[in-house]
């Protein structure tokens, strides 16, 4: 294809003798990366979208951003993981705008208003410490001053009031500041200065603008008079970085969810007026200054602190039924700390579904009772401060509403039989206490291709879709058929990694004492366990040991832990940070990392830090989790018996080339991969297509062939990463 001047520039700038070549030391020109480059441009040529899966090590973020930034166009890049966006805004855009000092294209991280601090609510918790008292319930005024005298200081630091640059320290209490459902928005007293309005408006004004997944969905999904529905301004392009999550967080944009977390945000709400009007109603707190507290206020007050009470009882007291319920009648409930039950699974059952309909009619008897409480109180004629003072009471009720109307809507849903078949809805209810008790609703769609289309898609003028693991047998059927995407009007392009795969890495897989997907967790750990002993006295660096539970997580962590006492640092999950943990170990350089779903993608561990990454089985998605039968039995009733081919080996695949993905991040990495499943050394159907969708790595079997790999490139290392 003839490209333009202006395109034949951009994509020279990528080639050997190029601007990169030239400007930045140790840049290497990679085919893979200078032909992205030119489909990008195809695309905007052609007026077409772009899925492409550009393998590690292609240099996908110059691909995508120096072709837009020079062509001009305003554009969001969603990502998967804060990582990315830290590279995105810390050093990939500086470093064009650096090189290109033309182009001073202004970039800016937006994120949600939860990640920002809300001045109403930080003064008026100010003004109540400074008379000495909290206005918060079981909350210690000493505590509570802490917090925000250290958020005072770090006002005056910070310009942007981005909680996540807070840092740990004096993180207490923190959630009391931030924005919430309960903002103001324009009639807030603040709203000038508002912090998350201030980042709106420079997202407004950025040209190129870094959100998350799960920022630009909620944004995009939202129907056009609901809040927040226009945070995003419109832009040329939309590139989703890190794709392959991208049908995770659309399918969570179109469930409706319910939970005493959800009621209990606006129930903290209604307790944070009490307390700033009358805080002796909530906490018997005796007041060492006097509060000008009216006695019609205090009523209020106290009318208003005994509805929440109530509210509360009887959120538990639905779990509690259900839970006690299902307990009695169902063995395999009995000594449970938790159950998780498919609704329409129990819809012949004599109790639950009355549970269920008791519980939908005494929401609506206490949404009612809030509305008439504070039409007590308010009429139509009150001045606007005392509205703007009134808000968080107004935000409560309204938030109470939305979760009684989508309560009332899921449970509509399943009582329509043909419609529900594309719905799923689960009910989870978690023992706190031997009295208390949680429980979480939530209604996912199966398919949701068509909302995404008309809701999200339909507000991107030009989309870009990239990752390394978008392919599933070397197609993307399973990757555009969940989101819709037309193939009429989509180019879809795959440029393999530039890496030497076979040279720098090989595939362990021993003949005997691997586990098999059969054993049970205590089992799969220890075969683990001893499989991994000796890769530790042979390989010196540091090892990743990736985990499909948190059970098999913990057992071999606790076996290791002495083992490697005294010689190597040894982290597990949860322990600490993960960006902190992989500080470590990239200082430790011989560290051991025992994980979970978490540290299998979007973690970069460079060098000889990450030497060995060993993954305890194939990852394929549990059959109890009640979402994965869904799609399974969806899967079969539009084709027999197609559930395996179609849900599970496609999700088992991405999971595991994401794992697999951790070890190579570079040229000079070098290690030892092990799937520790003795179904690689099988003859099943599948194991030739799952050999296929890896990397192609050298396949040893024997701990002499581990050594002699090691010896021969552990020198390889650069002598930083040594």
């Amino acid at each position: 294809m003839e490209h333009s001047e202006l395109a034949r520039r951009i994509i020279s700038v990528f080639e050997p003798g190029g601007k990169l070549s030239q400007s930045i030391k140790g840049f290497e020109p990679r085919m893979q990366q200078r032909d992205m480059v030119e489909s990008i441009i195809n695309a905007w040529e052609t007026n077409r979208d772009l899925v492409v899966e550009a393998g590690t090590g292609t240099g996908k973020t110059f691909s995508y951003l120096i072709p837009n930034m020079l062509l001009r166009k305003k554009m969001i890049v969603s990502t998967g993981t804060k990582n990315l966006q830290d590279q995105l805004i810390g050093r990939d855009i500086p470093l064009i705008n650096m090189l290109f000092s033309e182009l001073n294209y202004r970039a800016f991280a937006l994120k949600g208003r939860s990640n920002y601090i809300c001045l109403d609510r930080f003064y008026k918790i100010k003004s109540a410490l400074s008379k000495r008292y909290s206005p918060f319930r079981d909350i210690d005024v000493r505590e509570l001053g802490e917090t925000c005298r250290k958020l005072d200081d770090f006002m005056k630091e910070n310009q942007n009031g981005d909680l996540s640059q807070f840092g740990p320290a004096g993180s207490q209490h923190l959630n009391k500041f931030r924005c919430g459902s309960s903002c103001g928005g324009e009639n807030c007293p603040y709203a000038k200065n508002c912090y998350f309005r201030t980042a709106r408006e420079l997202a407004k004004e950025s040209d190129l603008i870094v959100v998350n997944h799960s920022l630009l969905m909620y944004a995009y999904a939202k129907g056009s008079d609901e809040p927040d529905s226009e945070i995003l301004p419109s832009v040329d392009v939309v590139v989703f970085d890190e794709a392959h999550k991208v049908p995770d967080y659309a399918r969570a944009a179109f469930s409706s969810s319910v939970s005493n977390s959800s009621f209990e945000e606006n129930l903290k709400e209604i307790e944070f007026y009490i307390g700033q009007k009358a805080p002796q109603v909530i906490n018997d707190q005796q007041l060492t200054l006097p509060l000008e507290v009216t006695a019609q206020e205090e009523d209020k007050c106290r009318k208003l602190s005994a509805y929440v009470k109530n509210f509360r009882i009887e959120l538990n007291s639905f779990a509690r039924k259900v839970f006690g319920y299902l307990e009695s009648q169902y063995p395999e409930f009995v000594h449970e700390s938790r159950l998780q039950i498919v609704v329409r699974d129990l819809e012949e059952d004599p109790v639950i579904p009355e549970l269920f309909v008791e519980f939908g009619k005494k929401a609506v008897q206490l949404q009612t009772e809030l509305e008439n409480l504070l039409n007590q109180y308010v009429d139509d004629d009150m001045q606007e401060q005392n509205r703007r003072s009134f808000n968080p009471l107004h935000s409560a009720c309204e938030g109470i509403s939305t979760l009684v109307e989508n309560y009332l809507a899921v449970f509509k849903v399943e009582l329509d039989k043909e419609d529900r078949k594309n719905y799923l809805t689960v009910f989870e209810a978690d023992r706190v206490s031997a009295s208390e008790f949680n429980f979480h609703l939530v209604q996912s769609k199966l398919k949701f291709a068509d909302s995404y289309v008309e809701r999200v898609f339909s507000k991107i003028q030009r989309a870009v879709y990239t990752s390394a693991t978008l392919m599933v047998n070397g197609n993307f059927f399973d990757f555009a058929s969940k989101l819709g995407i037309d193939p009429e009007q989509t180019s879809f392009m795959a440029y393999g990694s530039p890496f030497n795969y076979a040279g720098q890495g090989c595939l362990y897989l021993p003949y005997q004492g691997l586990p098999s997907g059969n054993d049970f967790d205590s089992v799969r750990a220890k075969k683990v366990f001893e499989q991994v002993k000796p890769l530790l006295r042979i390989i010196d660096g540091g090892f990743f040991i990736l985990c499909t539970n948190m059970s098999v997580m913990r057992a071999i962590y606790s076996m290791l832990e002495p083992v490697v006492k005294g010689k190597r640092n040894i982290y597990l999950q949860g322990q600490h940070a993960k960006i902190e943990i992989m500080r470590r170990m990239q200082k430790d350089q011989n560290a051991v990392v025992v994980a979970t779903s978490s540290f299998w993608e979007g973690v970069d561990v460079k060098g000889k830090a990450l030497s060995c990454v060993v993954i305890d089985r194939l990852p394929f998605p549990n059959l109890s989790d009640p979402l994965t039968r869904a799609l399974c039995n969806a899967a079969d009733e539009e084709k027999p018996k197609s559930s395996f081919s179609r849900v599970m080996l496609p999700q088992m695949l991405l999971s595991l080339k994401q794992g697999v993905g951790r070890l190579i991040r570079s040229c000079s990495d070098y290690g030892v991969i092990m799937i520790a499943d003795d179904r690689m050394n099988s003859s099943r159907s599948y194991v030739s297509t799952t050999y296929s969708n890896l990397p192609p790595f050298r396949v040893i079997n024997t701990l002499k062939e581990v050594e002699e790999f090691w010896n021969r490139v552990k020198n390889n290392f650069p002598s930083e990463n040594k």
